[in-house]
């Protein structure tokens, strides 16, 4: 594969190995039934069943948000509702991993433990849910195969049938992933058995903002989080780059200085929630100054 062909991507992402094998996303049982008698497709050894799917989204502009919290949680809670199964009867967990960060952050979202609990027991390939050790991506991920982003869902469902026909006594399967950057997640929980749906009232998505005005000169902001920027091609490094609350409760992000207008690298004595910040508009972008 040509560079100009593969774009942005690694070969071995876009070139993904294969046993030249096939799958077919059979609609409905009879359907299938009658494909295995006419020896179209072989029977399949293990069989799960979709029990419920949990979506949620946010808008890809976080000042469109009204908070970073990932809709990972939502999704989970929405596919939890409509089962009479709860986060500790799950067995098993496959769960998108772009990059291994978002592997903790979503474990956490998905059964609502701290994030960093998720993180000790992910070290040990678990994750940990109220004293139930439950094996997450036992192949590796796509981060382990280089998985065509593509094909991400249908590397966590060869992942989730492995471990199901190599362990019978599992029941219950999760099945995660997100997209943009966290901006959709959905969730999906399968069994051997179908089970029951319950007539549930699912959690509402949240509203997104839309009435947004522009930043302006000595507008007030209160700091929710900070990070230095160490690598930013085509401009200066090292700077910080700070993620605000406006007094209207909606977000925003700018870079920020201090009251000489000079670069501010050092982010570890900014208290989130407290440290307040003047905008300077300079050439009409906007600068968060200490006060």
């Amino acid at each position: 594969l040509t560079k100009t062909l593969a774009g942005i991507y690694a070969t071995a992402m876009v070139a993904v190995a294969t046993d030249h094998g096939i799958a077919f996303l059979v609609a409905n049982d009879r359907l299938l039934a009658k494909l295995e008698q006419r020896g179209i497709v072989r029977a399949a050894q293990v069989k799960l069943y979709v029990n419920a799917v949990g979506t949620n989204s946010a808008h890809k502009y976080i000042c469109r948000r009204p908070d970073f919290s990932s809709p990972a949680a939502l999704a989970a809670k929405r596919a939890f509702a409509q089962t009479e199964l709860s986060a500790h009867d799950i067995d098993y967990a496959w769960i998108y991993d772009c990059f291994t960060l978002m592997l903790v952050r979503q474990a956490a979202d998905y059964f609502g433990i701290d994030a960093q609990a998720a993180a000790n027991s992910l070290k040990n390939g678990m994750i940990s849910v109220g004293g139930k050790d439950i094996p997450v991506n036992r192949q590796g991920g796509i981060l382990n195969t280089q998985a065509a982003i593509a094909l991400s869902a249908a590397t966590g469902l060869i992942d989730i049938m492995a471990y199901a026909t190599e362990n019978p006594q599992a029941k219950n399967f999760l099945f995660g992933g997100n997209g943009g950057i966290d901006t959709t997640n959905a969730v999906a929980l399968l069994s051997r058995e179908p089970n029951e749906r319950k007539q549930a009232v699912l959690p509402a998505m949240p509203q997104q903002l839309t009435d947004l005005q522009a930043l302006t000169e000595n507008e007030v902001l209160t700091l929710y989080a900070a990070v230095p920027v160490r690598f930013n091609p085509g401009s200066e490094v090292p700077f910080a780059l700070g993620a605000f609350r406006r007094q209207d409760e909606t977000l925003c992000l700018a870079r920020i200085v201090d009251t000489d207008l000079k670069a501010i690298t050092d982010v570890a004595s900014l208290r989130r929630d407290k440290a307040q910040f003047t905008v300077r508009l300079i050439d009409g972008r906007p600068f968060a100054m200490t006060r």
